[in-house]
C-alpha cells in the first residue's frame, strides 16, 4: 500500500510512540496550579505516561506528575473518561528513564497491592457521603 509516495504495510498500523512503554500500577499525584489529585500511573515510558484519576485535568493543561517523590513536568495531551495521557517536557525534567522506572517500582512496592478501582470507588463514595452530609445539614 502506498500513502503519499511512501510504502506502508496494510497489516501493521503505524505506531506513533517514540519510546517503549512499561506497565505499572503505581499511586501518584497530579498537580496543577489549581489542584492536587491522587491518580494511578498505569503505563509509562521515557516520554510520557498513561494515568487514571477521578477528575482528569483538561487537555493542554501543564501538570506535575509526582511519583514517589520524583516530580516530572508535562502536559495533558489526551483525555478519555477517567484516563489521560501526560507527555513529559524533556527540557524541564532532569531525570533519566531509569529514575522514573525506579520511582514507579518503589511506589508500587510501598502501596502493596494497590487497587486503583477500590481507590476510585472510595473517592466516589466520599463525594456521595459528603454531599449527603451537606444536604442533611442544610435541612436542619
Amino acid at each position: 500500500m502506498t500513502v503519499f509516495g511512501r510504502r506502508r504495510s496494510a497489516l501493521a498500523p503505524r505506531e506513533k510512540r517514540r519510546a517503549e512503554r512499561a506497565k505499572a500500577n503505581a499511586p501518584a499525584f497530579v498537580e496543577t496550579p489549581a489542584s492536587r489529585d491522587t491518580v494511578t500511573v498505569v503505563d509509562f515510558s521515557a516520554t510520557g505516561a498513561r494515568v487514571i484519576g477521578s477528575s482528569p485535568p483538561p487537555s493542554r493543561q501543564d501538570v506535575w506528575l509526582n511519583v514517589n517523590g520524583l516530580a516530572l513536568f508535562g502536559t495533558i495531551v489526551w483525555r478519555k473518561d477517567n484516563s489521560f495521557g501526560v507527555r513529559f517536557e524533556p527540557s524541564m525534567n532532569e531525570c533519566d528513564p531509569s529514575e522514573l522506572s525506579e520511582a514507579i517500582q518503589k511506589a508500587e512496592f510501598y502501596a502493596g497491592a494497590f487497587d486503583r478501582e477500590a481507590v476510585l470507588q472510595g473517592i466516589l463514595m466520599n463525594v456521595v457521603n459528603t454531599s449527603s452530609d451537606e444536604e442533611a445539614a442544610d435541612e436542619r
